[in-house]
This record gives structure tokens, C-alpha cells and sequence, in this order.
């Protein structure tokens, strides 16, 4: 812990070292969540944190570099190169030189050999691993079960990112609730409206007047064929004034190759089905603003930042019934079950009498809570430690 002297008074910087693996890619729900964070708590000046990653931070992240309290330490040899590698050895021999008060494992593990004298934090966000563990690439799948529970047992507290996620993770790890507290992914409303005073481009400019939406990675546990099928059969069955097309926002993940090349193919956008890869946030926030009905048929999720953000603009959505949506949607939105008649027939009757959606009282995802919340729980961690 360094100490900083003005005047008389010494103030304790608290240094805190950061897995930022999730910003060497584009945005990702994981990656919205940790820069919600860091954002708010960067410009404390109590603070200051070391992110550490194998590869640049992507541009949708720079901001953060922008602040006094942020430094990145990118990995420079061939060990860093490797995600795998960087992670088991490399990252390990760079916080060994570093004194750090605490480190933030932010994608639910922690490196191996963290010294004893580190306090721990880890964000928990779902357990796909155990639960969906086929969605999940075969090498991902192992390092994940591999770091896992150990992470779990050497953590000194637990944030797990919904009340779904905490309760998962008790039941499946037998971790008392006194040691968890559950920090919402952060959305800051104010920045996310401001979004659609910018111009999206010619993509979102392009798009029909009406349309449904899913935003997410395509990849299998977000169970686009799912809705794929449903919507083909809509499309046999709905009036063709009153039929809308499907836009899907979102990067192309761990998917059935040949699924992706339907997606993309000249036939799937004849039918009615538009894929924007890669979205800005400017597209997507003009994306949600301009859609009719949000749908999110997902399989599995710890939280589910797509649907906050759909309903922060008081979209009508319709989502699988899973208790993490009902967390976040209450009584407000539709859930269905995973059977394809269903959803089917829900978008039929959306068409044909459309409505609007109900207001949800989002203020407890709010960025500055979560915020907070990370903030406090950093201090008590170091307290607990005697390091502050």
C-alpha cells in the first residue's frame, strides 16, 4: 500500500490488481459489467488499479485509460501470447513483483500461485461450466472446471452478479450467503440515452420500420436456432402487412458453423432476418430504441445485460422463463417456455395486436450502485486483512 502526502495529512492508496482479459475483445456482457466498475471507482483517487491482460485493451475500453487511477500492464514475451499460457504462468510471475493489496478476479478464477498475502475479491457470473457445459468450447470447459473451486476457496468474498447466480453457487459449492453479496452489472442511463443523439450510420439507418430484436454473442447457449425455427414458422403463418423482421446485434461466437453461414446467407435475409455483426454503441442503442418487441430466448444466463438495457428504454420483451430474467423484468415482460408453438405463437400475436411496454424500476442496476457496492466490499475485504 503506498502512501501519498499532502500536507499533513498522508492518504493510503490502495493498489488493486485487475483481471482485464474481458477488454481485450470487443464489448461483452462481462466486459460492460467490469468497466461500469471501473469507471466510477477510477477517478477515486484512493484507489489505483493495475489492469492486466495478454493483449491490447479494445478501443470500446479505452476510456478508462483516460483516467488517473488506471495503469495497464500488457504481457510482452511469448507466454503472453497465448491466453492459456498467459494466465497459468506469465500472469502469475508479473504479480509476483508487483505489492499489490488486492487482486479483482473479474471472469470468476484467479491465476495460480496468488500470493497468501493478496486479498481477494472474485466476480462470480454464471455456471455454465457444470450446468451447460456443451455450449462451451472443450478447452474453455476444462480450464474453467480446473480453476473454479479453487478460486472459489481462495477468494475472501464473492460477488456473484445476480441473486440467481449467489444462490447457484451456494447450493452447487456450499458457500455460506454471509460470504457472497451480489453486485448487479452497472448501467449508467444517462450515458446509455446519450448514445442516440449520436448518429448510428447507414446498418441501423437501413433497418425496417418495425422489427424484432436479439442482441447477444450467436453462439449455442443463447439458443439462436432455437428462435431461428420460430421464427420461420411465424414467418408461414403471419399476414405479410403485419410481418416483422428479426435483427440480431451481436459478434459471431462458438456456433455451428453452418448455422452462421443460414444466418448470413441471402435466404435468411429474404425471409426477414438481419444480422448487424459487430455492433457499435451507438447501433445498438439506436437498435433497441427503434425495435418493436426485445426477444431473448437464451438457454442459461448469470444475468442478462441485453434485456436490462431493452427495458431501460421500456421496451415490451418476451424471454425464456428463467429466474434471473424475472430478477430483472418482475411482472413487466412476458416468459415463455423453451417450447418452439409458444414463442411461435407469441410473436403471431404480437404482430397482430402489438403493445407497448411497461415501465421497470431499474435504479438497483444502476452503475453508480454497483459501484459502490465493489467499492465497499474492497474495503471491508482489506479490513478483514488488517490492510487498511
Amino acid at each position: 500500500m503506498k502512501k501519498k502526502e499532502y500536507s499533513k495529512n498522508i492518504i493510503h492508496t490502495i493498489r488493486i490488481g485487475v483481471d482485464a482479459r474481458p477488454f481485450s475483445t470487443p464489448v461483452s456482457g462481462v466486459g460492460k459489467m467490469i468497466h461500469s466498475v471501473l469507471f466510477d471507482l477510477g477517478k477515486d483517487t484512493s484507489f489505483e488499479f493495475y489492469l492486466f491482460s495478454h493483449k491490447d485493451i479494445h478501443s470500446s475500453y479505452a476510456n478508462l485509460l483516460d483516467l488517473p487511477g488506471i495503469r495497464f500492464i500488457k504481457g510482452e514475451s511469448f507466454f503472453f501470447k497465448k491466453g492459456g499460457l498467459y494466465f497459468a504462468i506469465a500472469l502469475p510471475l508479473q504479480l509476483r513483483k508487483m505489492r499489490l493489496d488486492l487482486f479483482w478476479g473479474t471472469q470468476q478464477v484467479f491465476p495460480p500461485f496468488l500470493s497468501r498475502k493478496t486479498a481477494t475479491i472474485l466476480t462470480y457470473n454464471d455456471l455454465v461450466a457444470y450446468r451447460f457445459p456443451n455450449t462451451m468450447r472443450t478447452l474453455a470447459r476444462i480450464q474453467q472446471k480446473f480453476y473454479l473451486a479453487r478460486s472459489i476457496k481462495r477468494a475472501d468474498k464473492l460477488l456473484p452478479i445476480s441473486e440467481s447466480t449467489r444462490n447457484e453457487v451456494a447450493e452447487f459449492f456450499h458457500v455460506p450467503l454471509e460470504k457472497m453479496q451480489v453486485v448487479y452489472p452497472g448501467i449508467e442511463l444517462s450515458e446509455f440515452k446519450g448514445l442516440l443523439k449520436k448518429k448510428p450510420g447507414d446498418r441501423v439507418d437501413s433497418l425496417p420500420k418495425k422489427f424484432f430484436l436479439s442482441v447477444s454473442t450467436v453462439e449455442p447457449r443463447k439458443n439462436y436456432q432455437f428462435l431461428y425455427n420460430a421464427y420461420v414458422e411465424y414467418s408461414k403463418s403471419v399476414k405479410l402487412n403485419r410481418k416483422l423482421s428479426w435483427v440480431i446485434g451481436g459478434n459471431a461466437g462458438w456456433e455451428d458453423p453452418k448455422f452462421i453461414e443460414t444466418l448470413r446467407s441471402p435466404e435468411s435475409r429474404a425471409l426477414g432476418i438481419i444480422w448487424i455483426e459487430s455492433p457499435t454503441d451507438v447501433e445498438l442503442a439506436h437498435m433497441y430504441e427503434k425495435c418493436a418487441l426485445f426477444l431473448f430466448s437464451s438457454l442459461y444466463e448469470g444475468f442478462g445485460i441485453p434485456l436490462l438495457e431493452a427495458l431501460s428504454l421500456q421496451k415490451p420483451a418476451i424471454v425464456t422463463d428463467l429466474s434471473v430474467f424475472r430478477e430483472i423484468g418482475g411482472d413487466k415482460i412476458q416468459y415463455l417456455k423453451l417450447e418452439e408453438k409458444l414463442w411461435t405463437l407469441a410473436l403471431l400475436n404480437f404482430s397482430k395486436k402489438p403493445y407497448l411496454g411497461k415501465k421497470v424500476d431499474i435504479r438497483k442496476f444502476y452503475r453508480s450502485v454497483a459501484a459502490k457496492t465493489v467499492s465497499d466490499q474492497i474495503r471491508e475485504v482489506l479490513k478483514s486483512k488488517n490492510l487498511v
